[in-house]
């Protein structure tokens, strides 16, 4: 059932409506594109809160914020009619999803109903619980959910172009993006001692703004990405790593934990 909170949701400049434990919010840009973004996991879940919506406000985006009243990876009874509206709004306009972590799941697992032109997924998890039992991470959260779709890559097509940020150094996360290399539409856009998510490196460096904006508007290239070897040295989750790296090298006994 769908339950609207505040209602007209194409024309108000910001606005909610829930399905079960999934909450939708709009705001309207001037893009041509429309971007879709997915809540991440959080501690205290809250379907009041969406992830990346002021980014799409600051660059004026039109966006809508998916976000989860649980941490359910999107295996939830609301997730589809949700994606169903949100296909519906955008009425033909181009759509790129975008997420981090639990919100990059659903931005690869969206694909089949939002058929997006572009993917953006950083520190995805792009499978979960029964798809994937070596994944020890969040074990309390995943028990309690009634898997619908454990896998985010299942109908995953080849349609869009997905652009892959995460850390080949986060051996939990390696794991998750290798699921998703060899594919010809993916783009892989690794961040050496990025941690998770590396989201959070990018923006103490200062680029991760202008990196997802040209990554929304089609702009992106190879040349864009570039400049973060050279900017994430300014970030402290990344010179921290590097030296709990370079200790971990010159004192074997040492343990070095990238979880």
């Amino acid at each position: 059932e769908c339950e609207i909170v505040r209602a007209n949701f194409s024309t108000d400049k910001s606005n909610l409506m829930t399905f079960d434990s999934v909450g939708l919010s709009f705001s309207q840009g001037s893009s041509d594109v429309l971007l879709v973004t997915f809540g991440n996991y959080r501690h205290v879940p809250n379907i009041s809160s969406f992830f990346g919506l002021k980014f799409a406000q600051n660059n004026n985006i039109s966006v809508v914020g998916v976000s989860a009243g649980q941490n359910h990876w999107w295996n939830t009874p609301g997730f589809i009619p949700a994606m169903q509206r949100v296909r519906e709004f955008a009425a033909g306009r181009p759509i790129v999803t975008y997420g981090s972590s639990m919100g990059g799941f659903a931005a690869l697992y969206a694909d089949q109903w939002l058929e997006p032109v572009r993917i953006i997924a950083a520190s995805p998890q792009t499978a979960i619980g029964p798809a994937a039992t070596w994944e020890k991470r969040w074990a309390s959260d995943v028990q309690k959910i009634d898997f619908v779709q454990p896998d985010a890559l299942a109908q995953l097509s080849d349609r869009a172009e997905i652009y892959l940020l995460y850390d080949p150094m986060h051996k939990a996360d390696a794991a998750q993006a290798d699921r998703l290399l060899g594919r010809s539409n993916v783009v892989r856009l690794p961040i050496p001692w990025g941690r998770h998510p590396v989201l959070q490196t990018l923006r103490e460096a200062g680029c991760l703004s202008s990196i997802i904006r040209a990554m929304v508007l089609g702009e992106f290239t190879p040349q864009t990405f570039g400049s973060v070897a050279r900017m994430r040295r300014k970030s402290s989750t990344y010179v921290a790593q590097l030296a709990m790296a370079s200790a971990a090298r010159r004192t074997p006994n040492l343990k070095l934990s990238l979880a």
